[in-house]
């Protein structure tokens, strides 16, 4: 905290008081204590949700610094100040030339540089040739930091809906109070505020809606503009990231199956063993549990139910592995003894079932299709 202190006292005694935003050393702070871990940091929280909180003030951090200041484009400036600089050379360098041809006139030699640094010259070369090696210098840097822009200028139309976005859904105010409900949603109590925290998650997507259609409008309205759009943008999808964390942690905690690790973690790992089920024997019994199949049940309820089927692995999918399990136990011990014995019939009964009731829903779905189609022969019928 007190590092944090010490940085932003340095930078407000460094730079001017009105060239940062209002609440830029608010934010600055709050995205230092978040970026390195801290004892002071909540338990509570997983370190996901505490890297999108980080996220979220860099985002905000970063709005703040690359938002337009000022309704005059900074590259039209620029621009103008090339064109003087130009200019004036032009002018100073007929001047020389004049100068020069006057000089050749009297003593038969040219203005060189040396004639710029005799005393018993006129003070006047000696300015023009300080000021033209300035302006050369000038030029050379403002030619580097020209900007290409339309001949419409749509400036002024950018700075007042970056201007109208700053005040609305990036108001610093209103993405930290977002922020905050987030986190103690987080926190608190799944069952009782699980319309509650559904309600902050559809809010939070409407959100995530807005910010993605404001960059995306300002990626097609202003095209000849990426050096004012390019860091904004960035800004935006960091700030949408960070936030992005924080919601998927809550729906996570939400829409938590139990076991769901211990089933994946059993899939995945084969033919590896772990602590939790340190035998062949033990993994098969555990794929053909009901534990197991209760999970593939929770899966089919959260996700999607558009096409189910390429989501979440049928139960013989688990019964499969299963034997394979059971296959490895044998192989490894030489024999099948009474115990893996039981568990293949076990599995087998198993698979004869889950066959049985995959054929009783294929019948049903035709009757069904069948019935559906005879209704609409009758309906087609009736209006003739």
């Amino acid at each position: 905290m007190a590092a944090v202190c010490g940085v932003q006292a340095a930078l407000r005694d460094a730079l001017p008081p009105d060239l940062l935003p209002e609440d830029f050393f608010t934010t600055l702070g709050a995205c230092l204590l978040h970026s390195v871990p801290s004892k002071l940091a909540d338990k509570s929280i997983s370190r996901l949700a505490q890297s999108g909180v980080f996220w979220v003030h860099m985002g905000l951090l970063l709005v703040q610094v690359w938002t337009p200041q000022t309704i005059f484009d900074p590259a039209v400036k620029r621009a103008y100040k090339l064109k003087y600089a130009q200019e004036e050379l032009s002018t100073l360098q007929g001047e020389w030339r004049t100068r020069s041809l006057s000089l050749q006139l009297l003593s038969g030699s040219e203005l060189t540089e040396e004639h710029a640094f005799h005393s018993h010259h006129h003070p006047r070369i000696r300015f023009l040739w300080s000021r033209m090696q300035q302006l050369r210098e000038q030029i050379s840097e403002l030619s580097r930091k020209q900007a290409c822009r339309p001949k419409e200028p749509l400036y002024e139309r950018l700075f007042q809906e970056v201007q109208h976005y700053i005040g609305s859904i990036a108001q610093p105010s209103r993405v930290q109070g977002l922020l905050s409900r987030l986190l103690q949603a987080l926190q608190g109590p799944g069952s009782k505020s699980r319309a509650g925290a559904q309600s902050l998650l559809n809010e939070e997507a409407a959100w995530q809606a807005s910010q993605h259609h404001f960059a995306k409008r300002l990626a097609e309205d202003y095209p000849l503009y990426p050096d004012v759009v390019g860091p904004l943008r960035a800004a935006i999808q960091q700030l949408q990231h960070g936030m992005r964390l924080v919601a998927s942690e809550l729906s996570v905690s939400l829409a938590s199956v139990p076991g769901l690790p211990k089933l994946v973690s059993c899939l995945l790992a084969f033919p590896s063993l772990s602590p939790s089920l340190p035998s062949y024997l033990a993994r098969a019994d555990y794929l053909c549990s009901r534990p197991s199949l209760d999970v593939l049940r929770g899966l089919g309820r959260l996700l999607p139910q558009k096409d189910p089927k390429k989501i979440v692995p049928e139960p013989s999918i688990l019964l499969m592995n299963a034997l394979l399990y059971l296959q490895c136990h044998t192989l490894s011990e030489g024999q099948l003894e009474g115990e893996a014995l039981s568990l293949f019939r076990h599995i087998c009964q198993a698979i004869v079932n889950e066959w049985d009731e995959q054929e009783r829903r294929a019948r049903e779905r035709e009757q069904e299709e069948a019935s559906l189609y005879r209704s609409r022969g009758r309906t087609h019928g009736s209006g003739l």
